[in-house]
């Protein structure tokens, strides 16, 4: 809350009841909700990154008796960098949570 504002309308529904929107709270969700989904396509570009480094180790030895190094270093920094973003999508699915149900929105569920 902004503190001098209730950011919260009543609007009559079909059978004469009150129905609250509250916009501030849709607002916080959907705000929440959007960082949920960049964050997510952030995350898909550092796996996939890991991915290509891991698949290129695996393919290591052939017939040619060449050894590829690891790229250890890189591996360490995109996991950094997956623990960073893991860390910032949990805060916001919380926080578009925290919302959900003043928002009228669905919660977002947490798959382990």
């Amino acid at each position: 809350r902004c503190g001098h504002h209730d950011h919260t309308l009543f609007f009559s529904n079909a059978l004469g009841g009150y129905m609250t929107v509250n916009y501030e709270a849709i607002g916080r969700y959907v705000t929440a909700e959007e960082a949920v989904t960049n964050l997510l396509r952030q995350q898909g570009q550092l796996v996939t990154q890991i991915e290509s480094i891991l698949l290129r180790t695996k393919q290591n030895y052939s017939s040619t008796n060449t050894i590829r190094i690891v790229e250890t270093a890189k591996l360490i920094e995109l996991s950094s960098e997956l623990n960073q973003s893991q860390s910032v999508l949990l805060d916001m699915v919380r926080e578009a949570n925290h919302y959900a149900d003043d928002a009228n929105k669905p919660r977002i569920r947490l798959a382990e």
